[in-house]
């Protein structure tokens, strides 16, 4: 049996790209989270806080980043921000964030993570890749299965309805027809990924909720699946 401890709060997530030991970018997101598991659902960036809120967990992250050894590279670290105000830290990992954050960063603040890490992993300048060209607010959304058993993906509808939809800057549907898709159970059940930008908070979690009302999965169930 493995016990932890129960941090009630507001779920965040930083991503930190590093260079000679000082944060180069530093994203902050909110966090919704699946309404029958852990998994991620949605993420917004950036997530509206306090600039000392804001500098204290950067800060905090940057720390992070010198204990695990990465100088120069990016870090994904998921926060609760308690009701006491006090974050804590309950999963580090040495790595670019996962569930469209990438694309999440890149519609935010048009900056290229990835091109930032394989410019690096290459020896290359890689601080050219962090900086913004944009200051706006995004959105992205996981796509799953709604099915709790497993199922096969007979096809898409509404796929050209939701790319058109204002706001949408990304629709990347990782199952075709005919996949084995997996209750949401667990970020690797994604089956895809939706994302939009606008100059407020709002308006592109506007173009979200419009957009994800158009598309949808058409799966069967697979017989005897549990």
């Amino acid at each position: 049996m493995i016990a932890e401890e129960f941090c009630q709060g507001r779920p965040l997530v930083i991503d930190i790209f590093m260079k000679g030991g000082r944060s180069k970018l530093t994203c902050i997101h909110d966090v919704e989270f699946s309404a029958t598991s852990f998994a991620i659902k949605r993420l917004r960036s950036p997530a509206q806080l306090p600039l000392a809120v804001r500098d204290r967990l950067e800060a905090t992250a940057e720390r992070l980043c010198l204990a695990l050894g990465v100088t120069d590279g990016p870090a994904d670290f998921d926060v609760i921000l308690g009701t006491d105000g006090r974050e804590r830290v309950i999963e580090a990992n040495p790595r670019v964030g996962g569930d469209g954050i990438t694309k999440l960063i890149a519609a935010a603040y048009g900056v290229d993570n990835v091109r930032a890490l394989i410019s690096l992993a290459l020896g290359e300048p890689f601080d050219v890749h962090l900086k913004p060209t944009r200051t706006a607010h995004a959105a992205v959304e996981v796509i799953s299965s709604p099915l709790n058993v497993d199922g096969e993906l007979i096809r898409w509808e509404g796929v050209a309805e939701a790319r058109a939809v204002p706001g949408i800057t990304d629709l990347d549907l990782q199952a075709q027809p005919g996949d084995s898709v997996r209750p949401h159970s667990q970020s690797a059940h994604k089956i895809g990924l939706l994302v939009a930008a606008a100059s407020s908070a709002e308006d592109a979690s506007a173009s979200l909720e419009k957009a994800s009302a158009l598309i949808g999965p058409i799966i069967r169930p697979i017989k005897g699946a549990k």
